[in-house]
Formats: structure tokens, C-alpha cells, sequence
């Protein structure tokens, strides 16, 4: 088994594939845990301002690795293992959910799942610093559009719209990162909570 890591910052974003346990412990979760600047992608990352994602799966051949193939390659085939390896490493792994549907939320907790982070429900009782809104309509009802704007003030607009139809966003949410539909919803969501500010 093979580890494949991937650490971001706002747009900015280095990925390493194939690395054995002690590479990745010398040179990943060690300086991480400890707050230390680690080197990934020829570029210094500080712990405290960057997300970080471990996938432990198979080693990834040459042509997987192609054409920016890896890291969809790596989260299909392996499972998430940041949370084990690396306790608290995602800043921003509590995630508050606020959907238009029990459904809407179970599909956003299960993408999160998929990425590392755990999904909690809004009104976040432990201050989540990100926030996903799961639109199903173009015209949510007006007191969830009220919850949604008041949620979006609460966590300092880092908040992201996952649409979980065709149907375009509320205009009122229309400022806001989105996750596009057309794509599957964990890496579309993965992009999407890549584009805020650290906190």
C-alpha cells in the first residue's frame, strides 16, 4: 500500500503520490504536527494556514498518474486516512451542513466522509469555520434562505453552495463558491472548499 497526499492552500495546492509510511512520516505528518513548514511540490507550506488530505491505497503506475489523472485515481481506489494519521490535520474538519432536505444533508455528509472531514448539522453548537449550503431548488423556501444568510455571517463567509440539481443557486447565495453538479459531488466539493480564504 501506497500513501497519496495533498496539501492546499486557497487556490495553491501540491499533491505527492506513492509515498511509503516513513516518507510520509518524515516528511508529511511529522513537521505537520509539529507546525513546522513541510516541502511538498517544490514550495514550503505552513501547517497553520493550509488543509491537508492523506488517501492510502495502492501505488499508482505512471500512466494513472497522467494527464492530472492522480489524485482522482488516489481517491477512488484508496480510503481516507487523515483523521487516523494525523489527529485535527484538517483545520476544517467539522463541517457544518445546512441543507433543504434530510437527504440533501445525508448526500453532503457522505462526500465530506469521502474527503476526511466529518459533517455536522447547522446550527454548529462546536463553531465549525466552514460552512456547506445544499440547495435542491432554484426558490428555497424563504426562512431556510433567512437561516442560510445568517449562517453565511456566522462563520464569516467561509461557506460554500452545493447544488444538488441542475437547477441554478438563489440568486441571494449567488457570491458564494459552488460546487458544480455535473461533476461527482466529493471532488466537486473537495474544489469548491479549496477556493475560501484560511480562516
Amino acid at each position: 500500500m501506497a500513501f497519496h497526499v495533498e496539501i492546499r492552500w486557497g487556490h495553491r495546492w501540491a499533491r505527492e503520490f506513492n509515498l511509503d509510511a516513513e516518507r510520509l512520516r518524515r516528511d508529511v505528518t511529522d513537521p505537520w504536527t509539529r507546525n513546522r513548514p513541510l516541502r511538498l511540490g517544490d514550495r514550503d507550506w505552513e501547517p497553520a494556514e493550509c488543509s491537508l488530505t492523506i488517501f492510502e491505497g495502492p501505488e499508482l503506475s505512471g500512466p494513472e498518474l497522467a494527464f492530472g489523472r492522480g489524485w482522482d485515481r488516489a481517491r477512488s481506489s484508496g480510503r481516507a486516512v487523515t483523521r487516523e494519521l494525523v489527529p485535527g490535520a484538517a483545520r476544517d474538519a467539522a463541517v457544518a451542513v445546512l441543507a433543504e432536505t434530510d437527504a440533501g444533508r445525508d448526500m453532503v455528509a457522505s462526500a465530506l466522509a469521502e474527503l476526511g472531514a466529518e459533517a455536522i448539522e447547522w446550527p454548529a453548537r462546536e463553531g465549525a469555520a466552514v460552512l456547506v449550503l445544499a440547495v435542491e431548488s432554484p426558490d428555497p423556501p424563504r426562512g431556510w434562505l433567512f437561516e442560510a444568510g445568517a449562517a453565511v455571517g456566522a462563520v464569516g463567509g467561509r461557506a460554500v453552495v452545493v447544488r444538488l440539481t441542475e437547477a441554478p443557486a438563489p440568486s441571494e447565495l449567488g457570491d458564494l463558491a459552488s460546487a458544480d453538479p455535473e461533476r461527482e459531488l466529493a471532488p466537486a466539493l473537495a474544489d469548491a472548499l479549496g477556493k475560501l480564504r484560511p480562516a
